[in-house]
């Protein structure tokens, strides 16, 4: 890279380095081989297990590229659905951690004006957590404006002290902003959904006693070290946040990539997917050639940019094509989940009483008994999918019970069908460089 080239990017990057903590060398080697390990996302997997979040694997990286998304032109947007005390409070205040405070806003409660009275650049490029969905209910339409639009723009009366007439003054604040928020609530606001990322947080017998070994080591002995590992660990995610810089993501196989199409919703869902692999790229921008269009004999100043690479796709389809499935699918991850059991149960009990699965008739005592659900949550679930058309319902009248049994029949799916696999998309740039050089050799 050439002193001007250099110069350049340090330029393009000072809005990001004017309120940056100053680092030791020591601090900035560390952080800078960190950005350049090879095993960088489970290196982050790793550190955050040892602070403690377990599990959830896809969920915990895509929640810390969303945060680190925010230094990005498109960052991505994230909405947490599960129970109370599945972890995604812990889960969102474990990555705001690693991320740099002066960049970081964590909120708890936001009122629906406070996003308009924040100082000058107070929301450019900066990761917005919501611990809890209901404490910004009031701030939804503001948020879905920087969502959206990247800015926020409000035009407010103020009456003129010199001429003493009222005057519009038009209120404007930059963003784009990173967002993420948790809620028990599992039906969001579809005006919200399309705009961001669903996860649902596991909530098996599994990931609960893995995190119960978990807090265990708390009381234990080695507890007694785990202070000052885990203050190291994030003072260098801090720092290498710190250092990412600000550049532009080509995705040279873009046309490449086929994506679902039948719903308009798609059309975001599209574009948000293409955001995931230039976020896992420009996380791994120390380890790009970083390049520049035009400069030289071109009119064009020198535009520096890096490249996605196959395993970019591969790790971006890892992650969604299982966030987009449970998004596609027409019942919601948990209620999918639990209709999935009820199935089960059904062939089970049937089969004990010599009856096809399609004839046996249930209770929503039957269900408690044998699947242990709270009754809050299976009224829920059975109301929902009583909406849907999923059970015949038999009322026999006279305060008996309703009789339930399944009217239709799902499948444990595992692929999203319509976007294009790593195998495919391998396949795809190999017949190109192929017809590449058959079109060289006519030459």
């Amino acid at each position: 890279m050439s002193y001007i080239e250099e110069d350049f990017l340090n330029r393009k990057n000072q809005e990001f380095n004017s309120n940056q903590k100053e680092m030791t060398e020591s601090e900035k080697s560390n952080a800078i081989n960190f950005l350049k390990s090879k095993n960088l996302l489970k290196e982050i997997k790793n550190d955050l297990e040892t602070l403690g979040y377990v599990g959830e694997n896809a969920n915990k990286i895509l929640l810390y590229l969303c945060g680190t998304s925010r230094k990005q032109k498109k960052p991505l947007n994230i909405l947490i659905r599960s129970q109370s005390s599945s972890g995604k409070s812990f889960l969102i205040d474990t990555i705001c951690s690693l991320m740099p405070e002066e960049e970081v806003h964590a909120i708890t409660s936001l009122s629906p004006q406070a996003l308009y009275y924040m100082p000058e650049d107070g929301l450019k490029h900066k990761f917005i957590a919501i611990d809890e969905k209901h404490g910004a209910d009031e701030a939804e339409y503001p948020i879905r404006s920087l969502q959206s639009g990247g800015k926020l723009s409000r035009a407010v009366p103020i009456k003129n002290p010199s001429t003493n007439l009222t005057e519009t003054k038009y209120v404007t604040k930059e963003g784009p902003i990173s967002y993420v928020d948790g809620s028990t609530d599992t039906s969001a606001n579809p005006e919200n959904a399309n705009r961001c990322f669903e996860i649902y947080l596991d909530e098996s017998d599994i990931q609960t006693k893995a995190v119960q070994n978990e807090q265990k080591k708390a009381y234990a002995l080695e507890s007694l070290s785990l202070d000052e590992i885990k203050s190291a660990i994030r003072t260098k995610h801090k720092n290498a946040q710190r250092l990412l810089k600000s550049i532009k993501v080509i995705i040279p196989y873009v046309y490449l990539i086929d994506f679902p199409c039948e719903w308009i919703r798609n059309r975001r869902d599209h574009d948000r997917f293409l955001s995931l692999i230039s976020c896992i790229t420009f996380l791994h921008q120390y380890q790009r050639e970083t390049k520049f269009h035009g400069g030289d004999n071109s009119p064009l100043s020198p535009i520096p940019y890096i490249e996605a690479t196959l395993y970019d796709y591969e790790t971006a389809y890892k992650i969604a094509s299982v966030v987009l499935f449970n998004t596609f699918r027409e019942l919601e991850k948990p209620l999918f989940d639990f209709y999935l059991k009820l199935q089960d149960m059904t062939k089970e009990l049937a089969s004990e009483n010599n009856i096809e699965p399609e004839e046996f008739w249930f209770t929503r005592k039957t269900i408690r008994e044998n699947l242990k659900f709270e009754d809050y949550l299976l009224k829920k679930y059975m109301m929902q999918l009583k909406d849907l058309e999923y059970f015949v319902v038999k009322n026999s009248g006279n305060g008996s019970k309703d009789q339930y049994k399944l009217a239709s029949t799902v499948n444990k799916e595992v692929m999203l069908k319509g976007l294009t696999t790593p195998e495919e998309l391998r396949y795809k740039l190999n017949a190109k460089d192929i017809t590449k050089k058959e079109e060289a050799d006519l030459q």
